[in-house]
Order: structure tokens, then sequence, then C-alpha cells
């Protein structure tokens, strides 16, 4: 008896380490707002970077032994599987339809993954209404090279769009209403945040 507590001591003082150290993962971004001048400018800048890049996303990725993988039946999931072992990590997504966005950095040593649900009654399926999840990336090879960094979480407003400013500064565009029918109720607001 005395070494299943001891067993169970370990186990439960292991799942409490795991615990806290995914615990400091989650910040607050702080955003500040921003004009809608501002936030177009910002994607016209990255729409303008990401068909002037030279290695695409999927070649960045297989130089480092991934593939980038996606499944859909009523829940929308994405990933990325190390070419070796066959390992998998699933990245996308909190909400039923996937990831909003995922989308590296201008200096790719981040990649970001932003879900997002669309209606105000979130509090009925999740405890949160919007995410962002940052992976910082590295040089070694397969999911080695790519380990969390942060999440945000939000009740208080969906995110139709984001871009990334910088290589650590993001720009949204979010609404706090129901979306209905096409969308044309919906007031939008524009924040913009850095992260160290």
């Amino acid at each position: 008896m005395k070494y299943v507590m001891l067993i169970f001591t370990l186990c439960l003082a292991v799942n409490l380490s795991a615990q806290t150290e995914k615990d400091s993962l989650y910040i607050d971004l702080n955003f500040k707002s921003i004009s809608k001048v501002a936030f177009t400018d910002y994607l016209l800048k990255d729409v303008k970077r990401v068909t002037n890049e030279k290695e695409s996303d999927s070649t960045f990725f297989k130089k480092r032994g991934l593939t980038f993988i996606e499944y859909c039946d009523q829940i929308c999931e994405s990933g990325l599987k190390e070419d070796e072992t066959g390992k998998e990590l699933w990245i996308a997504g909190s909400f039923d339809l996937g990831a909003l966005s995922i989308s590296f950095s201008k200096d790719r040593t981040y990649l970001l993954v932003c879900s997002s649900y669309d209606g105000s009654d979130y509090d009925n399926y999740y405890d949160f209404r919007a995410d962002i999840n940052i992976y910082k990336v590295t040089n070694n090879k397969g999911l080695k090279g790519i380990q969390p960094y942060l999440i945000f979480q939000t009740k208080d407003y969906s995110i139709e769009d984001i871009v990334w400013v910088n290589k650590n500064t993001l720009a949204i565009k979010i609404y706090t209403e129901d979306r209905t029918g096409n969308g044309e109720n919906l007031k939008f607001k524009y924040l913009k945040t850095s992260f160290k």
C-alpha cells in the first residue's frame, strides 16, 4: 500500500507540474485601439509580403521534417505531422470550425493559430469566444522545432480577421454582436498588441 501511495503521489506531482507549465502560457495581450485605415494598411502589406515569399509555408515545414495536416468531419482540425516518427501536433482551433488563421510572423520565428466563435451565445458551448495561440519556431527538426509560446483567450468579442504587423505585433478586427444573415449588422473595432 505504501508503494501505491508513493506512485500515486509521483503521478499527481507530474500532472500538476505539466498543468502549471501550461497555465504559465496564458497571458493577457493588452490590445490597444487602432483605426480601420491602419488595420487595412497592415493587411495590404501582409498580402504583399506573402505573395513575394521565396519559400512557401509547406516548403518551410517540409525542410523541418513536418507535413501540414487537416481533418474535417463536423469538427475541423489542423496540425503538423512529424515525417520521421508520424507523431502529430493538433494546433488548430478551440471551436468546431477550426482555425480562422494559421500564419507565420514576418521573420517566421512564430506560428500563430487563431480561432473564434461568431455568436454571443458562446457560453452555451464554450468557455470563451476567441483564442490566439502562438508557437515559437526554432531551427530544430520535427515537432521539437514548434514549441507552445503563449495562449490568449477572451469572452469579450469575436475575431473577424487577424494580421501580423511585425515579428511580435498583431492587429485584429473584432465585433461583439451576434453574426446574423450576411453580417451587415456588425460594428467592427480594430485593435493592436505586441508580445515579448
